[in-house]
């Protein structure tokens, strides 16, 4: 792709050995609405739909047949037995014909996580049961530590969230989508701390944080997408790159969306989940000083959009 600096070594993947038949981040399902905000069935198959008494209350990313990542905010009401997780689910009222369900055994949280704007938004589920694959459900790959992204557009966020501040999703709730573009570290700081921001401190963007969107707004996360993925595609191959975690407000300009960086966890999941590989660069290039590689903007894992606290499903 010609927003990478760097090629991913086309053996790696995240699927445990055994089940190869589908590869992790590789799409079965091809069809697609160009510049709109509904997605198509099966267009984004490691999309999770985490239900807390019966509601949708966050995304996360099927990582293997057992584990599924997403923010640890999202995990913070009650004991692991109170959560349903979804796959394969295209909208949340209605018939979803290629959709199956799991409870959950632990909820992983990392230790050092106290509030999303004090970083390490981040947790592991680990599920009941192995989720059967098929061409609506299949895991994401995740990069290596040492993977850098570069800044710019071709970022997807996706979800079931707010699509405007306070506006639900409209029956019958349509899994959305909607392209950012990674912003670095300092840029994304620079635009909270504009002296207009009642939420913020300054240097409040770390190392393990990312953020997404578009200077004027009105595309980015909200209230709902919580843990949801931001993804990549790198030669056919879709790799997250982020997990949604907080912002101000939702699409308003000049307040991107944070994101917990994955790269930066990279040996955090190694030590929990076994049998994942992880997508590493052919090569390996410096860290530019704002995060990552080249582009006008930087940041080491992913592109910032807009603000918001959740995921991004505004119109363009």
């Amino acid at each position: 792709m010609n927003t990478f600096l760097l090629l991913l070594s086309a053996a790696a993947c995240c699927l445990p050995t055994g089940e190869a038949q589908f590869p992790c981040g590789r799409r079965v399902i091809r069809n697609r609405i160009v510049g709109g905000t509904d997605a198509m069935e099966g267009d984004w198959p490691w999309q999770v739909s985490i239900h807390l008494n019966n509601k949708h209350i966050c995304g996360g990313t099927l990582i293997s047949p057992e584990w599924v990542l997403t923010a640890a905010h999202c995990m913070e009401s009650t004991g692991p037995h109170s959560y349903l997780l979804y796959f394969g689910r295209y909208q949340q009222n209605g018939i979803n014909r290629h959709e199956t369900s799991s409870g959950i055994i632990s909820i992983q949280k990392h230790r050092r996580y106290t509030t999303t704007e004090e970083g390490y938004d981040i947790a592991l589920l680990r599920l009941t049961r192995s989720i059967p694959l098929s061409e609506y459900i299949i895991p994401i790959c995740l990069p290596s530590s040492t993977y850098q992204f570069t800044c710019g557009p071709g970022y997807y966020v996706t979800g079931w969230g707010h699509v405007r501040e306070s506006v639900s999703l409209s029956n019958p709730g349509i899994l959305q989508e909607v392209s950012v573009n990674l912003i670095g570290h300092r840029t994304c700081d620079a635009m909270y701390n504009d002296g207009k921001s009642t939420l913020w401190q300054p240097n409040r963007i770390t190392d393990q944080m990312l953020c997404a969107g578009v200077p004027q707004g009105n595309k980015d996360a909200c209230q709902g997408d919580s843990g949801g993925p931001l993804v990549f595609p790198v030669n056919g191959t879709w790799i997250q790159v982020g997990i949604v975690s907080f912002g101000e407000g939702c699409g308003r300009p000049n307040r991107p969306g944070v994101y917990t960086e994955v790269a930066a966890f990279t040996q955090w999941i190694q030590e929990r989940v076994m049998n994942l590989t992880f997508m590493s660069p052919e090569t390996t290039s410096s860290v530019d000083p704002h995060g990552c590689l080249s582009g006008a903007e930087q940041v080491r894992g992913i592109l910032l959009l807009q603000a918001a606290s959740l995921l991004a499903l505004l119109l363009s």
